[in-house]
């Protein structure tokens, strides 16, 4: 995972993907800095190394690191030969450490599982990943809409992940 971190290296920002944001009527805008503070959100500039190193706060990635470590997960804890987690950590991560909160998903340690078995997490600018084990396979979403209002990024990964497995050969 060469392009992955907390911050956007000088030489690759012409590769960081534009953010967008909703305005006040839900027309999605370019989110500069200026716009996204006007509205009375916060979201750092990954151009610039971060002060606080939070994985679920603030990494960035591109699609192809996103697909290594969720096919990282898929197979255990292993990629490429090597073994980066142990397969009781793969699992702790997948199992239930909040009980009570929902009846539909299972929160684990940096993963959410859903009804169906699927695992997976959610960033702030809409992607989304889900692993799906009976089937090895792996989805990934990745939109730049922040933060966009979780009932349009629902709809659009709903729809997504249905379109994923409706064109599954069986």
């Amino acid at each position: 995972m060469e392009d992955t971190g907390f911050y956007v290296p000088e030489g690759s920002h012409s590769r960081l993907s534009r953010l967008y944001t909703p305005d006040r009527e839900g027309i999605l805008q370019l989110a500069t800095p200026k716009r996204i503070a006007a509205a009375g959100r916060r979201v750092r500039d990954f151009t610039q190394p971060a002060s606080f190193l939070s994985g679920g706060g603030g990494l960035v990635s591109t699609a192809a690191d996103y697909l290594k470590f969720a096919q990282m997960l898929l197979n255990g804890g292993h990629y490429g030969g090597a073994k980066i987690l142990s397969g009781e950590s793969v699992q702790l991560m997948t199992m239930n450490q909040l009980e009570g909160i929902s009846e539909d998903r299972i929160f684990g340690l940096g993963l959410e599982t859903d009804a169906e078995g699927r695992y997976g997490w959610g960033g702030a600018a809409g992607t989304r990943f889900w692993v799906d084990p009976e089937l090895d396979m792996v989805t990934i979403f990745a939109t730049q809409l922040y933060p966009g209002g979780e009932k349009r990024k629902t709809h659009f990964r709903n729809e997504f992940l249905d379109l994923a497995y409706r064109s599954l050969i069986h």
